[in-house]
């Protein structure tokens, strides 16, 4: 590829091995990833047919990944979070997400995307991340609302009189 050229590559899998191959591949092609978007294929590919029945569990949502030339890596880049401060780093860009995201981008292949996105443009390990793993992720943080996930609830802070902080008070009439 000419130095200044960018290639474009539109690609989802629910497998986080694929996902490893892709990176090895991109890195022994020097080439680094810039940016990626989710894509929206609105007509569904026969897995993801497969995938609204509950059949079979796929992402619906390619991402387009945007490429270039790999740059020199500068001295004392930030490392990648690991282990559990990587999945809390996860966990946090979710809550964020979900805090504003319209019912269309919280359904589980779109956080799956979402969740590949993020791990790709900031260079944190895919390795690990299959549609299960965020799924599960999914379920032991967000409260599934029947056509995606949401924020929990928040729970009720009891307080001296017995009264939940923050909820009504019911006083009586005269």
């Amino acid at each position: 590829m000419k130095p200044a050229a960018w290639a474009s590559v539109m690609f989802h899998n629910s497998d986080d091995a694929v996902w490893s191959a892709l990176e090895r591949a991109l890195e022994s092609a020097d080439l680094e990833l810039e940016s990626a978007v989710a894509f929206d294929k609105t007509q569904p590919s026969f897995k993801g047919v497969k995938q609204l029945t509950n059949a079979e569990k796929v992402s619906s949502f390619d991402l387009v990944l945007h490429l270039r030339a790999a740059r020199p890596r500068r001295v004392g880049e930030c490392a990648a979070p690991s282990g559990n401060h990587l999945d809390q780093a996860l966990i946090a860009a979710v809550t964020e997400h979900l805090a504003g995201a319209p019912a269309t981008r919280r359904s589980t292949p779109y956080l799956h995307s979402y969740v590949m996105r993020l791990l790709l443009e900031r260079g944190w390990p895919v390795v690990g991340y299959s549609y299960r793993k965020v799924e599960t992720m999914l379920s032991e943080h967000f409260t599934p609302d029947g056509r995606g996930w949401r924020l929990p609830d928040p729970t009720p802070v009891p307080t001296a009189t017995g009264v939940a902080a923050g909820a009504p008070v019911s006083r009586p009439t005269s």
